[in-house]
């Protein structure tokens, strides 16, 4: 009997733990969790919910779309002089690695930040969870160290306070 009441006790202790506990949906909108994403090149691997105690700028880019492709560069630069305090993820929409790779090195990005999902599939899947719109749509979040998205198309001064 008494083990019966400990065992009870126990998962309603549990149970309200668990109901206190509340997260933000993912979603590609300021306020909400950033969805998370795996994302590779050949020079790492990562995946934006390991990336959970950093303030993070994800810029979504195509060639197709050159203010986002001038954005990126902006981004990029902005971020290399906050000497580590954001961490730049540049992520290539178009259907070509070819044309990623030459655009990247063109704009002197950092290879190793410059990720293709190279699948259109996992491509449309991008452009769904982030709410890009499809096409040539493109857009840049910074995500705050809770992984939250704390603003979409940040200004320099919002990044530069950071």
């Amino acid at each position: 009997m008494r083990k019966s009441l400990v065992t009870i006790v126990t998962i309603a202790f549990f149970l309200l733990l668990t109901s206190a506990y509340s997260t933000t949906p993912a979603d590609g909108r300021v306020g909400y969790q950033a969805p998370n994403i795996s994302l590779s090149n050949r020079y790492a691997s990562l995946s934006t919910g390991a990336l959970k105690g950093e303030d993070v700028l994800i810029t979504f880019w195509s060639t197709a779309n050159p203010e986002s492709r001038i954005s990126n560069m902006r981004y990029d630069r902005i971020c290399k002089a906050a000497q580590g305090r954001i961490r730049h993820l540049s992520v290539n929409l178009d259907r070509s690695s070819g044309v990623c790779a030459l655009a990247s090195r063109l704009d002197g990005l950092q290879p190793s930040s410059v990720f293709h999902p190279a699948a259109g599939d996992k491509r449309d899947r991008l452009q769904e969870q982030w709410r890009l719109g499809g096409g040539d749509s493109c857009k840049s979040f910074l995500i705050d160290p809770s992984g939250k998205i704390v603003a979409a198309n940040p200004l320099p001064g919002q990044l530069q306070r950071i």
